[in-house]
């Protein structure tokens, strides 16, 4: 095996020279990874961003549900006052079956913590964090009022 011994170098020029290709070969590697890094972040925000989309969507549709079943659970609040009516003046109760309890909504924001935890959403543009967090700041309004609605 014949090996070759780096050559001493020859003055200012020449080690300028050197150092300038290790500075461009440097800045090149340096400009690659970030481009792969931005396009790592990219496919990350847009994955959670569908991913925030639908959990609003579904908390969304609970909310309107909730909202829609009101009618309903306006009526069966008025039938039980008129059993504890019946029930205080010593008169039948008049029940016909069990009393039941509406539908509970479950939602979360665990794609949201996910979304926080990993990073990802100090990513996104400003405006579509400020849109999301409206969205859940609206969520966690709900949340105390149906637990007292459930506890209550």
């Amino acid at each position: 095996m014949h090996f070759h011994l780096p050559k001493p170098l020859h003055g200012w020029r020449e080690f300028v020279g050197e150092v300038g290709i290790i500075v461009a070969g440097v800045g090149i590697a340096l400009a690659a990874e970030q481009m792969i890094e931005t396009a790592h972040w990219k496919h990350v925000v847009e994955a959670e961003d569908q991913a925030l989309e639908q959990e609003v969507r579904d908390n969304y549709g609970g909310l309107l549900v909730r909202v829609l079943m009101q009618p309903c659970i306006d009526r069966r609040l008025a039938e039980l006052a008129e059993v504890f009516r019946r029930h205080d003046a010593g008169q039948p109760l008049g029940l016909i079956a069990p009393i039941g309890r509406p539908t509970i909504f479950t939602g979360g924001k665990t794609t949201l913590e996910m979304a926080t935890a990993d990073q990802s959403l100090s990513h996104m543009p400003l405006g579509r964090k400020q849109a999301i967090f409206a969205t859940y700041g609206s969520y966690d309004t709900f949340i105390p009022v149906a637990q007292e609605e459930r506890t209550g």
